[in-house]
């Protein structure tokens, strides 16, 4: 008699994603959001999510902004231990309806900025 082979079952690993350059850090995430001043005016924020390499949060980096307009200065936060900070713009004149924010770079005491990791890297705020 002849025997018939049994099929073994497999599992498929889930899904991970893909981990960045070593020793490095990068923009996971950007939301952005405004907040309306006297006399018609307004501002600009934008939240930051910053990982290193293996998509950990990154605390303690200092991340610049800036802002989409020539008059506006950038901006910096520093993430909190949960690698998040909100950067928020100077005063936007009322008759400017959106600003992009834009991460111009991140500086911490051991990692490295590499901007080709970012998952994002500009945000539109509107009014």
């Amino acid at each position: 008699a002849t025997e018939t082979p049994t099929a073994t079952p497999t599992s498929t690993p889930a899904p991970t994603q893909t981990p960045g350059t070593p020793g490095t850090m990068h923009v996971g995430s950007l939301a952005g959001f405004s907040g309306k001043l006297a006399k018609g005016n307004w501002q600009a924020n934008v939240t930051v999510s910053v990982h290193d390499s293996a998509h950990g949060p990154v605390g303690s980096a200092t991340v610049t902004v800036n802002w989409g307009t020539g008059t506006l200065a950038s901006s910096t936060c520093t993430t909190a231990p949960d690698g998040m900070c909100t950067a928020t713009s100077g005063t936007i004149l009322r008759n400017v309806s959106t600003v992009t924010a834009t991460v111009a770079n991140i500086s911490h005491s051991t990692l490295t900025y590499n901007a080709a990791d970012n998952h994002q890297t500009s945000v539109v705020v509107a009014k």
